[in-house]
Formats: structure tokens, C-alpha cells, sequence
């Protein structure tokens, strides 16, 4: 009975080991790998990757489809791809993603707008980028972000040349400020060469042993950044007298023209006096009794009747004298003020 026993017991050893070899063939002869093989001994299986959807060709994370612009985006890249782009039918295996992102606290998703969807800026600045505003007062476009004027002859990447932008009827007026240097308004003073610009006092003094006192202001101007204020008291001729200029040759021109603002009553004893050499050999010529009325001016002499007067000598103003004659109205209450701007020469 005992050998019987030991009979059985090795039997069943040699089964068991006769199975084991057996397997280990199996395994051998379909070439499994050492992390397969060790799978199958373990009792797992290897598993693949999910694949990842609609995913980004550049860095294989999932694309998002932004509805409003027809266009699919990479979150992780931050960009749109382009027009047409379709992942479905661009799909290529990529490895899984190294990391999982949580998913945003807010379900709808907030996209970029892509610059071919960005609003177009009207007549742009070409330092800010922000829309600019047309003087038409002045034909010059004034940026209001930076609070500057572009130079003359400035167009914009999309404006008109020389006439004011189409503006909404529901946008609210811009507000422009004056140019630095401010163009004459046409009405008001014309265009012109300038002869004495009216910038500095020199050049010029009251006439003698009248009551004549005169000051640079920048209330009234037409032209440049000032202009004189003169105040003219109880004398037979108050004025000044002008000797030097920027330009003195009239040869060519049709007026000589300054701009006179009134801030009173009217007048009627203005007087333009014109030599071309400082003395009285030739003869001087006189614009006298000329009307000043209240508020704006320009007073505009006829060099024709001058070139009668001045038969001799180059046609080169030496001295202008603007004043007033007591005698042409003897009843008028002084003292007067008056703003002088914008000695020039017309054609």
C-alpha cells in the first residue's frame, strides 16, 4: 500500500510538470515580447490607448469647433486652423496625452476672434492704430487718442485725401482742438505769402508822438501762433509803423492784405500807408477813410494803385504804416483796440 501511494503522488508530479513545459512552448513559438509574456503570467492583458478626438495635426491634443466662426481651434496652442480644415478626415495616430487637463469651470467656451474676423479700425493713426478724426476747418486729421495733428497732405489707409470721413448720424461729435499753427480761414484772411507774420515785435515801433501801445496775443488769430493788440489813444495819426518783413517784394502780386478784428464799434478812419523806400522822394501811397466793422476783417489794398504811385524804385515794400486819422472822424471815443494778423501778399 505504501508503494502504491508514492506510485500515485509521482505520477501526478509528472503531469503537472509535463502541462508547465508545455505552455512555456506555446509562449515561446508566438513570439510574445518580456512585458507580454509577463502580461500573460500576470493575468493581464496589454491594453492601447484610447484615441484622442478631433485631434490638433501639430500637437495631437483635441481641437474645439468655435460655431461663430465656422473654424476649429487649438486650445493648447492657441490657434485657429485654417478654413476647410477637417479632423475627421485629417486624423493620423498620435500617442495618448501625457497629461489629462481639467475641464473648465465654465462650459461655454470663450475663442479668441481670429484676425481675419477682427473689426477693420477706420482712417487708422499710423502710431496708435486708433481711429482718427478730420478738421474740415483746417483740412488736417487730428488723432484724439495721442492729441495730435498728422502733417498736411496725410491720407489714411482707408480716408479720403482732402474731404472729411463719412460719420454715422447716431456717432457723437468729435470734438477737434486748433493746430499748434493754425491755417487762416478762408473767409477771414485768404491765402497768401506772408509779409510780417505778426510773431515778434521787432521790426516794428509806434508812430512817433502819437498814442500808440501794442502787444503780442493769442486771442484773434488767423495765422501763426499770435498777433498784435493795439491799442490806439486820443491822437492825430495813433498808430505803427512795420520795416521789417519775411518776404517784401510785391512784383507780381495783385493786394496787400491784413486781417483787422474790432471788438467795438464801427469805424471809418482806417488808414493803409505803403513805401518802397522809406522816404518821401517818391511818394508814398495812402488806402485812407477805410470802414472797419465789428468783429472780423481783411482789408485788402490794390497794389496797382500802388505801382501808379510808386513809379520809381524796385517793387519792394521798405514801410507800412497802419493807423488811424483823427481827422476822418472827429466824434469817435478812444481809447480803440483793434487786433492786427496776417500781413500778405494776394494774387
Amino acid at each position: 500500500m505504501i508503494f502504491n501511494k508514492h506510485l500515485v503522488i509521482s505520477s501526478l508530479l509528472g503531469s503537472l510538470i509535463c502541462t508547465f513545459l508545455a505552455g512555456c512552448a506555446e509562449l515561446e513559438r508566438v513570439n510574445l515580447t518580456d512585458a507580454e509574456l509577463q502580461a500573460v503570467r500576470s493575468g493581464s492583458s496589454a491594453s492601447t490607448a484610447s484615441s484622442v478626438k478631433n485631434p490638433c495635426p501639430d500637437c495631437g491634443k483635441s481641437l474645439a469647433y468655435a460655431d461663430e466662426y465656422k473654424l476649429w481651434f487649438c486650445e493648447k496652442e492657441g490657434k485657429y486652423m485654417a478654413e476647410g480644415y477637417d479632423p475627421a478626415k485629417a486624423a493620423k495616430k498620435l500617442p495618448p496625452p501625457v497629461k489629462k487637463f481639467p475641464t473648465p469651470p465654465s462650459a461655454v467656451k470663450k475663442f479668441p476672434t481670429p484676425p481675419s474676423k477682427q473689426p477693420v479700425v477706420k482712417d487708422p493713426c499710423p502710431d496708435c492704430g486708433k481711429s482718427m478724426a478730420y478738421a474740415d476747418e483746417y483740412k488736417l486729421w487730428f488723432c484724439e487718442s495721442e492729441q495730435k495733428y498728422m502733417p498736411e497732405g496725410f491720407t489714411p489707409s482707408n480716408g479720403p485725401a482732402s474731404a472729411a470721413p463719412a460719420v454715422p448720424v447716431a456717432a457723437a461729435p468729435v470734438a477737434v482742438p486748433a493746430p499748434a499753427t493754425a491755417k487762416p480761414s478762408p473767409a477771414s484772411s485768404g491765402e497768401g505769402v506772408v509779409v510780417f507774420g505778426f510773431e515778434t515785435a521787432e521790426g516794428t515801433e509806434a508812430s512817433e508822438r502819437q498814442d500808440c501801445e501794442y502787444t503780442l496775443s493769442n486771442t484773434n488769430v488767423t495765422q501763426g501762433n499770435s498777433c498784435f493788440k493795439v491799442t490806439l489813444g486820443d491822437s492825430p495819426y495813433p498808430g505803427f509803423a512795420i520795416f521789417e518783413y519775411e518776404n517784401n517784394s510785391y512784383a507780381g502780386y495783385k493786394y496787400l492784405a491784413v486781417d483787422v478784428y474790432n471788438p467795438g464799434k464801427q469805424l471809418k478812419n482806417f488808414a493803409f500807408l505803403v513805401d518802397n523806400d522809406r522816404n518821401e522822394e517818391n511818394g508814398r501811397y495812402t488806402l485812407d477813410d477805410t470802414i472797419i466793422r465789428p468783429g472780423a476783417n481783411t482789408i485788402k489794398l490794390d497794389l496797382s494803385r500802388v505801382r501808379t504811385k510808386l513809379k520809381e524804385g524796385a517793387e519792394e515794400i521798405s514801410l507800412i504804416v497802419l493807423f488811424l486819422d483823427k481827422s476822418s472822424d472827429p466824434n469817435l471815443q478812444y481809447p480803440v483796440t483793434l487786433y492786427y494778423d496776417n500781413l500778405r501778399l494776394m494774387k
